[in-house]
């Protein structure tokens, strides 16, 4: 059996090979409900979907949200939402181009995850991931790119994360964020290792 993912490989997006195997594995080596913030155009989704489809995992619950905002006005608002000011807030070039096609990430991560048959394995939702009530056991976060967003994020990230939950953020770096997040989370978030720019941690 093909024990690595490839099907990430044609969705666009910032998920690195490394990062791919790594969260490939985290899905194989657990059990219990799969969580997602950040879905975009499905490439971490896909990721999880094939580990549960090959992994025989069908039936695992599997919940990715993302806010698949509308617009550059609605981009503003949630930005400035948590903190950024308006002369801070510049939508990436990604999120042009979808509006400019008339459509959203979260339809296009519906296509790019059914072109795979692949949707059955998620539940997608679209919406602030700080409006669940449940507990997971694997979770991965897109959703820490500043102070401003781990402020806003960490607590519920901790909240959603059962004991002894594996947790994977994105976008950490030594020299800043990775440090503030280890030290925000201290007591609760237990830092083990760093895969390109994915840091694991585990629920205590």
């Amino acid at each position: 059996m093909n024990s690595a993912p490839t099907i990430y490989k044609s969705i666009p997006g910032w998920l690195a090979d490394s990062e791919a195997c790594c969260l490939y594995e985290m899905t194989r080596k657990t059990r219990g409900g799969l969580f997602e913030a950040g879905t975009f155009l499905g490439r971490s989704t896909s990721v999880f979907c094939e580990a549960i489809r090959k992994e025989g995992q069908v039936g695992r619950k599997f919940v990715s949200y993302d806010l698949s905002l509308p617009s550059e006005v609605g981009f503003k608002h949630y930005m400035q939402s948590i903190g950024h000011t308006d002369e801070q807030v510049c939508p990436p070039k990604e999120l042009t181009d979808i509006w400019a096609a008339g459509t959203s990430s979260t339809e296009l991560a519906r296509k790019n995850l059914a072109s795979h048959g692949l949707l059955d394995h998620v539940e997608l939702r679209i919406g602030d991931f700080r409006q669940d009530s449940g507990v997971y056991e694997t979770l991965f976060f897109d959703v820490v790119h500043g102070m401003e967003e781990a402020a806003a994020n960490l607590p519920h990230i901790v909240r959603l994360s059962a004991p002894k939950a594996v947790v994977g953020i994105h976008d950490m770096f030594w020299g800043g964020i990775l440090e503030h997040v280890i030290e925000k989370t201290r007591g609760e978030l237990s830092f083990f290792r760093l895969v390109d720019t994915l840091a694991l941690f585990q629920r205590i």
